[in-house]
């Protein structure tokens, strides 16, 4: 899960990336080369995870999460040391992208659209939980042994690593409700009850407002 999720992230950042340095083209090829893209999301991750596939599974008790998990008889060590190294390259790769996209946009001469510019507020605020997921795990890994296990720092990161997960599966809506007007305006009209009847009536104040504006100007 980690390597799709990290992956999508470094995916996100680039192509706000390349949206900075090649406005003129990268939605052409972007639509030109997105089927193999999300083919590199699926396929990537499975030389790293077959031997798990391959492997006798179980649910195992968890003492420090109060909870059960499917865990593997193949040993974790390499799983995690790959897993790591994988998570720490497309982190630098997702940081270094991002601070010169966002270097780029400070000395642009011409303006991008705002949904364009918030597009890539979201791609830096998906990297900040990405950061964090990747130093919780690198913690988890590391530093969390049976010497440690009940100390107050080793708890917590403990208790945070299936949060950080889902955290890293659900930011994408998230962010996109919090960067997109339209789009928090489609969730509350679908939603949340009575929104609708806000939200038309507001328009028709707007357009009515707009239609006095111009009657006046004319």
């Amino acid at each position: 899960m980690a390597y799709s999720q990290f992956l999508l992230i470094f995916l996100t950042s680039f192509n706000r990336f390349s949206m900075i340095f090649w406005i003129n083209s990268y939605e052409k090829y972007w639509n030109l080369f997105f089927p193999l893209v999300v083919l590199m999301v699926v396929l990537v991750p499975i030389p790293f995870t077959f031997k798990i596939l391959t492997s006798l599974t179980f649910y195992l008790y968890t003492e420090s999460l109060d909870c059960y998990v499917v865990t593997s008889a193949v040993d974790r060590t390499i799983v995690y040391n790959e897993l790591l190294i994988f998570l720490a390259i497309t982190t630098i790769l997702t940081a270094i992208i991002n601070v010169a996209s966002f270097y780029r946009l400070s000395f642009m001469t011409y303006k991008i659209s705002l949904a364009e510019r918030n597009l890539l507020f979201v791609s830096g605020s998906l990297f900040i939980v990405q950061l964090l997921a990747d130093l919780n795990t690198t913690v988890n890994r590391l530093a969390v042994n049976d010497n440690n296990k009940d100390m107050v720092w080793s708890r917590i990161a403990t208790t945070l690593l299936p949060y950080v997960s889902d955290g890293l599966t659900l930011i994408h809506p998230w962010m996109f409700l919090a960067f997109s007007a339209k789009a928090r305006r489609c969730f509350m009209l679908m939603f949340i009850p009575g929104c609708s009847t806000t939200i038309h009536s507001n328009n028709s104040q707007l357009t009515k407002r707009r239609s006095q504006v111009a009657t006046t100007k004319f």
